[in-house]
């Protein structure tokens, strides 16, 4: 039903620092405009969902990439090259400092221990030509998810991108 124990808020580390004690977290859930408690008083949760904005935004540091038009170019028969996908990635970053590595995934490959978790969810993670690339910080990969997806969206086919996570 989306609600969260009040305990287990007040051991998070934001709230931690302002207070130990639960009873503390409940009076400020109860003055809250935003949340809403159970009938025992010991969970909360959003009287609304959260905003579209923030579902969409990345909370891990990957970033899938691969080239629809490659894709297609393949289905067609045509050759589609490791180098060709990693330079158009690459040359859409003014600050490379950002971006603490990249993977190129290959078709038919084994997928790094890292990554293999995350191959059920998108079926482009040993199907396809594709990159996957860990940044510095979640300030980065939002800021290249959020180009990217600005890019995607004036361009039709090109680049896809989806955060990992």
């Amino acid at each position: 039903q989306g609600y969260v124990s009040l305990k287990l808020l007040t051991c998070l580390k934001k709230i931690k620092a302002l207070t130990t004690n639960w009873y503390m977290t409940l009076a400020a859930a109860e003055c809250s405009d935003l949340l809403e408690l159970n009938e025992e008083c010991t969970k909360v949760r959003r009287k609304e969902a959260l905003p579209q904005w923030l579902m969409c935004s990345p909370t891990s540091r990957l970033l899938l990439i691969w080239n629809a038009s490659e894709e297609q170019s393949a289905e067609d028969g045509a050759d589609p090259g490791q180098p060709s996908l990693l330079l158009s990635i690459l040359q859409r970053f003014d600050s490379p400092g950002d971006v603490a590595s990249v993977w190129i995934l290959h078709p038919g490959e084994e997928l790094p221990k890292e990554l293999q978790c995350y191959a059920k969810r998108h079926k482009e993670l040993g199907q396809l030509l594709c990159a996957v690339m860990k940044f510095n910080s979640l300030e980065s990969v939002r800021r290249a998810y959020s180009s990217l997806r600005e890019e995607e969206k004036i361009n039709g086919r090109g680049l896809c991108v989806v955060p990992l996570g």
